[in-house]
């Protein structure tokens, strides 16, 4: 959420991909909140998934490609597939992390507009 409000504040206006990161921080807050088991299958969670498969879209088209950006991204994507898939209960979480931080520095790395 900090580094969504952050862009919001340094780009100084109202875009799309500004807009879609600040819903995105939003419902993945609420999402991650839930913490009577870690992986809830249901409308918020995909949810929070497919608005931050815009962000990832929206960071691409309209906020300039990088190629830090798209390792980032790809990065993310490969992680949360390998998290339903290859990588034991009692270390998702600490790779589900790592995507964050990840993010997060990528978030920060994109040009101003």
């Amino acid at each position: 959420m900090a580094s969504a409000i952050y862009v919001q504040c340094r780009t100084a206006k109202i875009t799309r991909f500004n807009t879609t990161l600040l819903a995105a921080a939003l419902v993945s807050m609420i999402h991650h909140a839930r913490l009577d088991k870690w992986i809830i299958d249901d409308w918020l969670r995909r949810l929070d998934i497919g608005l931050w498969i815009l962000v990832a879209i929206l960071g691409w088209t309209d906020r300039g490609y990088t190629q830090r950006w798209f390792a980032a991204m790809m990065y993310g994507a490969i992680v949360i597939s390998l998290c339903w898939t290859c990588i034991r209960a009692e270390q998702v979480p600490l790779w589900h992390a790592s995507t964050h931080v990840v993010a997060v520095a990528a978030i920060l790395s994109l040009p101003t507009e």
